[in-house]
Order: structure tokens, then sequence, then C-alpha cells
């Protein structure tokens, strides 16, 4: 249930909203060249903006539009700091100083808004503010702001509705970009970035969402939006414009002398009655880059070098009123981390947690691994354990339990992992949260999630099989089982993190997979191995947890021989014993114990080597 609020709060909690600071920011010849790769793999500087000079003032919306590939969203990342900055020149100024605006006074919706559809459109917020805002806020401060956004952006009514997605009906279209928009409000922005905010919403949606950015405006933010080809109503609601095409802004100022500015240069164009100015603009334009780069005839960089004539002002507010600092106490915080390192990991564990709400995963794989668990009994049910005529059997089945379960957790996690990636990747850049609390709160609760069903199908199975029944060598079997799983988990997080592509990951993953079964000892006896690839063994899980199951089983017991021609001898006499089938295995040469702590630390080995690599990646993939 909603907790009790009186409008009184809620007006004094929306008061709070208002901009730490008023920012107005100079872009002055900004030209933007990051390195790509060109088709034969060589990397060159590919010039994405050609110096852009303009200005966006606070307590306007300005929209940056064009069609795609014209540079408005790497304007908008490159404002917001959000990229290599080796990679610009030219001036970036805020408040006449060069400086980057800073994370905790930036927020910037993307247009491809990621949010947990398990959450509630008030829990997705209510983690955003305890992971951004200052450290000084208690909860309830924190719980007041939050009811207070959802307020401001008129999501009172959904406030306890799941946010949803594909799989699952959340809420709509329009109050799902308004809720992003809420998400950035907790740190209270001076400068609000939107990318195509308006995509996919229809005309009462797209026109409820501009009101809410030109009411927040009007608290003395700077609100920017990259727009592609808005809609009548839209386009009249912009202070400013400026008019992109391949990288150049050929138009800076009031959207309403757009037109007039193009219809004056002599060019023949003139907008056909009751036409939408967006779609005549973005017609012109595309008339115009289909001439080809030499042949081009609107002109680039005219516009309102000033600031003159924006949002209705004759002139743009001095740099001296802009920088006013509205909150003192609350600006010098926001320069502080929003969260420590603990706080951090203790809120991302919970959002871990409650993002699994819901689903009905949890039950089917009870399903399956007991589904599982019955085949697999059917097949070795209730071995001997007088005779050595099911010595293989027992080998097979230890091998098969650790090879079936962790294959599987392998795959699941480098699908898992790889599509939460990008989560991390854009809200570390929004300054959330380091990698590190991610990372450990990811793996904890995938670790919890990961063991329960697998050590389910290997308890029901031990059992049912005729495995050597005792309390002690059940433990021993079900501690080697979970850490082989915990090994293949750590192994699939290493790959997905090491290589980005899911796709390339899930490639390489068999063959890997195969490589370390071969490596196990069961197919292949460690001295039939080729000497050059036989220390792969030594890196190899299956080995490790195969070992520690077979001395587990055999050691101390005694089998005797079966009836003639339906044996296996492992030894000169009978009765045959459990150390001589050990040895003829070639695995006496490591105790459980050394078994057990080399899969533990395999498992630590993996996850510092997933770590390492997802930073270095998150780092190559923002240059």
């Amino acid at each position: 249930m909603r907790p009790s609020a009186s409008t009184a709060s809620l007006d004094d909690a929306a008061a709070s909203l208002t901009p730490l600071r008023r920012v107005r920011v100079d872009l002055v010849d900004l030209r933007y060249a990051p390195v790509v790769r060109d088709a034969k793999g060589n990397r060159t500087p590919k010039r994405v903006i050609h110096g852009v000079t303009t200005s966006f003032l606070p307590g306007t919306v300005s929209a940056l539009m064009g069609p795609s590939g014209s540079g408005k969203t790497s304007l908008l990342t490159v404002v917001a700091g959000f990229i290599d900055t080796s990679h610009v020149s030219g001036d970036l100024l805020v408040n006449g100083e060069k400086t980057q605006v800073g994370k905790k006074l930036v927020g910037i919706v993307f247009q491809d808004d990621m949010m947990l559809p398990a959450l509630t459109a008030f829990e997705t917020i209510k983690f955003a503010a305890d992971l951004r805002m200052p450290r000084r806020c208690t909860d309830a401060e924190r719980t007041e702001a939050c009811d207070a956004i959802l307020h401001e952006l008129g999501l009172s009514h959904v406030r306890n509705q799941l946010v949803g997605g594909a799989a699952r009906r959340g809420v709509s279209g329009g109050e799902r970009k308004r809720l992003a928009v809420g998400v950035e409000l907790v740190t209270r922005p001076a400068l609000l970035l939107m990318d195509e905010p308006t995509s996919g919403l229809d005309a009462a949606a797209a026109l409820s969402l501009m009101r809410t950015l030109k009411a927040l405006a009007s608290r003395g933010q700077t609100v920017v939006s990259a727009i592609h080809q808005p809609r009548t109503t839209v386009f009249d609601s912009f202070d400013h414009l400026v008019l992109m095409s391949k990288g150049h802004a050929l138009f800076d100022g009031a959207p309403d002398r757009c037109v007039a500015h193009l219809e004056g240069l002599g060019l023949g164009l003139v907008l056909p009655p009751r036409t939408n100015p967006a779609d005549w603009l973005m017609d012109v334009i595309a008339a115009d880059e289909s001439l080809g780069e030499d042949n081009r005839k609107l002109p680039a960089g005219w516009g309102n070098k000033n600031g003159k004539e924006i949002g209705g002002q004759e002139n743009a507010e001095t740099v001296d009123e802009v920088d006013e600092v509205i909150d003192d106490e609350g600006a010098r915080s926001s320069e502080r981390e929003g969260a420590s390192i603990w706080r951090q990991l203790t809120v991302l564990t919970v959002r871990e947690d409650k993002s699994r709400r819901g689903q009905n995963l949890t039950a089917i794989n009870a399903a399956q691994m007991l589904v599982m668990a019955i085949l697999t009994a059917m097949f070795w049910w209730r071995m001997p354990d007088d005779t050595d005529a099911f010595v293989m059997e027992r080998f097979s089945i230890l091998f098969f339990c650790i090879i079936a379960q962790s294959n599987a957790v392998v795959f699941a996690c480098v699908n898992t992992f790889a599509k939460e990636r990008q989560l991390m990747i854009r809200e570390n850049a929004k300054g959330m949260y380091h990698p590190l609390p991610f990372f450990l709160a990811k793996t904890a609760s995938d670790t919890v999630n990961t063991l329960v069903m697998p050590c389910l199908y290997a308890t029901v199975t031990y059992w049912c099989v005729g495995l050597k029944q005792t309390a002690e060598a059940y433990f021993v079997f079900i501690t080697a089982f979970a850490l082989c799983i915990l090994v293949a988990q750590s192994l699939g997080l290493a790959l997905s993190c090491a290589i980005p592509d899911v796709q390339v990951s899930l490639i390489v993953a068999p063959m890997v997979i195969l490589m370390l079964m071969i490596l196990g000892g069961f197919y292949v006896t460690f001295s039939n191995m080729p000497v050059f690839i036989r220390w792969l063994s030594w890196c190899s899980q299956a080995r490790f947890g195969f070992t520690a199951m077979v001395v587990n089983e055999f050691r101390g017991r005694v089998f005797e021989c079966a009836p003639e021609g339906n044996h296996a001898r492992y030894g000169t006499e009978c009765p045959v014993r459990g150390e001589d089938i050990i040895a003829a295995l070639e695995m006496d040469d490591l105790s459980v114990g050394q078994c057990l702590l080399a899969l533990a630390l395999m498992q630590c080995g993996l996850r510092i080597l997933a770590y390492v690599a997802m930073v270095v990646n998150f780092t190559r993939l923002k240059q």
C-alpha cells in the first residue's frame, strides 16, 4: 500500500525537485571524430560532428532535430560527457568555463530506456534514489522525494504497477518515458538530456511528455532533446531548435524562424499549406543529402551565435545570473558520492532479488530437474554395490552428473549476463554505482539461484542410483558437485564478460566445454593424453570434480568379482579393492581435499578474470 503523505508534504517534497544549479551550456566550434574500424579492419577517425556552435539555456527546452545519422545522439553524449574526450575538439563551456557539467548535475534518458520489468514504478525510482541521492538523506526523505517525483510526473496512479516489458504487461509507453525521466530527477539535475523521447508514443502521450518537460524547464532546468520528426504540436512546444544534417548545424534559433530562414535562401523552398514543418524540414534535408557532399546546397553554420531570440528572450541570461546556486548545501553534497560501496552492494542485491519476482521459471526449473532426476534414476536404478560388474556404470553416472548440469549452467550464464551487462554499462556511465558492487550482487544472486535446482537433481539422483550410502560420502559428493557448478557459472561469466558479442560467446562456449570434458579423465586417461596437451587437464573443473567423486565413491570399498563373463577386473586378485580402481584410472595422485580446494581456487580465479574483462571491455566500449 502507498504510504500516507499529506498534500503539504508532497508539495514540500516537490519543491526539492528544483535543480541544484542553473547551467548554460555553450558549444563553440565543437567537433567529434571517434576512431572506428573500416572494412579492412584499419582504425581511422570518423568525423561525426562538424564544428557545431550553439547555446542551451536554463528555463528552455531545446531540440536537436535531423534525420538518422545526423549526429543528434552523438552530440548529446558529448555534452553528457559519456565519451572519450580525446576525440573531441573545440570548446564546451558550462557557465562560461571550459569544463564538463558533471555526472551529478546531468541526467540523460536514452531512446531505448532500460528498466527492470519486474520492479514497480515506485521501486524503479526508489532504487535510483538509494544509489544517487546524497548520503545525508534518510530513507524517509528518499521515499518522500520519490513520491514527489511520481506526483510531479503524473504517475501516482501507477505507483505500485510493474514496469513490464515484452513478456509481461506493465505501464503504458508514455508512462514508461516519464518514469525514465523520473529516474534522472532524483539527483535534481541542472541539465536534462533526452534521446528521441516521443519515439513510439501516440499524439496524446507525446504531448503529455512535452508538457512535463516544459514544466521541468520552468523550474530552471536546461532541457535538450534529440528528436527525429516530431508532430506539429510537439514541434511548436520547443523553445530552441538546432537543425542538423550529417554532423552540421544547418539552423540554430527559434523554431518558428527556421522555415522562414530556409525559404529565404533563394533555393525555391516553400512550405506547402497545412504541412507539418518538421516533416517538410526532413524532406528538404533528405533531398539535399541525396545530392552528395560536394553538391549540397543548404549552407551549414547559420544560427544565433549569441543565444538571442531563444525561448522568447531578447538576450540570454548572463553567466553570473545562470551560475546561481539554488541550494548550496545540496550542490556541495551532489559532488560527493551518492552511496558508499557497501550501500551500493546492499541496494543492488535487493534490486536483483526483486527483479526475479513474479517469474514462473522456478517452478518450471524444479519440475525439469525432477524429471531429469527420475529419468537418470531409471537408467542407473539401484546399482549393486557388492560386485565389480557396475563399476563402469558408477564412473559414468558420476561424470554424467558433472557434465549434464555444468554445461547447462555455462550456456545459461552466457545468455543472462549478456542481457544485463548493457544495463550496468549505462548505469555506471551515469555514475549510479561502481562496477564491483554490481558484479558482486549479480553473481551472488545468480549463485543462489544456480545452485538450488542442480543440487536438487544431484540429491535425488545420488540416493536413487545407489551410490555410496553414507551421509559423509553424500556431503562430499554434493560439495564437489556444487563447486563444479560454481566453476561452470564462473566460466560462463568469464566468457560473457571477455566476449561482448553474445553470439560469439555461444560459439566459443561449446568448444571450451568439449575440451574441458575430454580433459576430465573419463574418456581418456591422463597418461594416454598427448604430452603437449596433458597439462591443460589441470585447468579442467571436470578433472578435479570427477576425481573427488571417484575417490569419495571407491575409497575403502571392496567389490566381489561378478560371475565369469560379466565383470571388469581392476586388480589381479578377487575381491577388487576400491584403491585399485582409483589407481587404474590414474586418480590416486590427488586427495578429495586437494580437489575441492582446486575447484574453489578455480572458481575465484575465473570470477576475478570475469570482473577484469568486464571493466576492460566497458572502458573500451566507452571510448
